[in-house]
């Protein structure tokens, strides 16, 4: 696994966000563009997931077996601030930070990750999301959006 850093994570960031998110929708402008300054940095209050284009439910199952087929899975999480999550230790890795790993791995590591994550690969024409919403009969709220 490779932990990307800096104005690299940020670059891969910008670009989940471009191809995924609808800029144009009011929760995007008012809950993620714009960040705010907290005790752990800028942060936004919102998720990704909440504006996502073309979203579909899916299952768990469903979103991590598209995102383990890949080759290379890119891996990040919302930037929400510490204040709105107050939950011991739950940024395993740097807050900004995004992991790349083979697709095969991407299981083993669940466990250390947030639980609002995106799965995505360099092409940025599909994504995976877990959220930390739970529905009917107690399934996570996952989502998949595929831009081909």
């Amino acid at each position: 696994m490779r932990i990307i850093l800096g104005r690299k994570a940020d670059a891969v960031r910008q670009a989940f966000t471009d191809a995924f998110a609808d800029k144009n929708s009011e929760y995007y402008k008012t809950a993620v563009r714009e960040k705010r300054l907290f005790s752990d940095g800028l942060c936004y209050i919102g998720y990704l997931w909440d504006c996502m284009k073309n979203r579909e439910t899916v299952s768990e199952k469903a979103a991590l077996e598209r995102a383990s087929q890949a080759e290379k899975v890119l891996v990040m999480w919302d930037l929400n601030s510490k204040e709105m999550i107050p939950v011991p230790n739950y940024w395993k890795y740097p807050k900004s930070a995004v992991l790349e790993l083979p697709g095969s791995k991407l299981e083993s590591i669940l466990p250390t990750l947030p639980e609002d994550v995106y799965f995505f690969d360099e092409s940025f024409l599909w994504t995976a999301a877990l959220t930390h919403e739970y529905g009917d009969k107690g399934r996570r709220y996952c989502l998949v959006c595929d831009l081909r």
